[in-house]
């Protein structure tokens, strides 16, 4: 779009270079931080479908797909053939997960299937911290399945992606899950921060406007 107004263009010449689509409207948590707890919170019934994904590419055709949405995007029963969607129109597939239904055979199916990108949502190495985040999982759950996509034979070692959410006042909350990165799962990450105000469920009000002063000690 900035290219189009630097040239006077008045109609886009490429259609969107990235699409975001919600494949599933429904989540196996409830956690605070996300929108379904705390906004009026409606979606219809019923999984995207593949014919409706397949139409949407064949007339977008983006550069990239991120099938992520306000539901956890592994419920959705046909994923595989979304990813396959995604390999045939030849756009890079990723999506945002609670890792929930992670194992092994899942790991090696989306892998094959074309998936280039998975992010998993780890807010906290507390234990107790994570829970609370993260209602209707545990810790030690979401670290295992964390090994095997980390694990050396891993398909998708170099594909998975770390995402952390800072809440209330845990001032070395992301210090703690960088130890884990580097210890556990043997990676060198990278940071990169959106600092946002989603700290409500919390009772904290401008949380984002205080964020940076307390990543100063990390």
């Amino acid at each position: 779009s900035g290219m189009s107004a630097f040239l006077g263009l008045t109609r886009m010449p490429v259609g969107p270079l990235r699409l975001q689509i919600e494949p599933v409207p429904y989540c196996n948590l409830l956690c605070p931080a996300c929108p379904r707890s705390y906004d009026a919170f409606q979606r219809q019934d019923g999984f995207l479908e593949l014919s409706v994904f397949d139409r949407l590419l064949a007339k977008f055709r983006p550069l990239l797909v991120n099938l992520t949405g306000y539901g956890e995007t592994m419920m959705h029963p046909k994923l595989i053939d979304l990813l396959r969607i995604g390999r045939k129109w030849g756009a890079h597939t990723r999506f945002t997960t609670n890792a929930t239904m992670i194992n092994g055979d899942s790991i090696n199916e989306m892998a094959e299937a074309g998936l280039d990108s998975i992010t998993v949502s780890l807010d906290s190495v507390d234990s107790e911290t994570y829970e609370q985040i993260r209602k209707g999982d545990t810790l030690e759950k979401l670290l295992g399945r964390l090994d095997l996509l980390f694990d050396g034979a891993s398909p998708l070692r170099k594909r998975t992606h770390i995402n952390t959410v800072l809440f209330g006042s845990a001032t070395r909350q992301l210090a703690d899950v960088l130890e884990v990165c580097a210890t556990r799962f043997n990676i060198e990450p990278s940071i990169a921060l959106e600092i946002g105000d989603r700290a409500r469920s919390f009772g904290e009000k401008a949380e984002g406007t205080r964020t940076l002063e307390r990543l100063r000690p990390t």
